[in-house]
């Protein structure tokens, strides 16, 4: 019982959730590739309330990767996805800030 315990203490706290949690924590604990490997098929899946969360997350990994011209267009995608969620989440400073990296702000 002790042994199982122990093994499971052990075990990636990642994995032990579902989809969307699973890639917020592999964010939240820089590894960036898992994440978006992760995040991908959410943001393919328009009509899903994560698809547009998984966009944002996407555009912040790219934006932590130097990434500014991807990120930039995943920012618009959001725009045009849901302006509500793209206002709410603060994602006109996001882009103003990729556009500043990129000498166009």
């Amino acid at each position: 019982m002790v042994l199982a315990a122990s093994v499971a203490a052990l075990a990636d706290p990642c994995d032990q959730a579902a989809s969307y949690d699973r890639a917020v924590c592999f964010y939240r604990e820089g590894r960036l590739t898992d994440a978006a490997a992760e995040f991908l098929p959410m943001a393919k899946r328009e009509a899903s309330p994560e698809g547009i969360r998984a966009f944002y997350f996407l555009a912040r990994i790219r934006m932590k990767e130097g990434r500014w011209k991807e990120a930039s267009v995943l920012l618009a995608e959001i725009y045009h996805r849901s302006p509500d969620f793209y206002r709410s989440w603060s994602c006109d400073f996001l882009l103003g800030e990729c556009r500043r990296a990129m000498g166009k702000g």
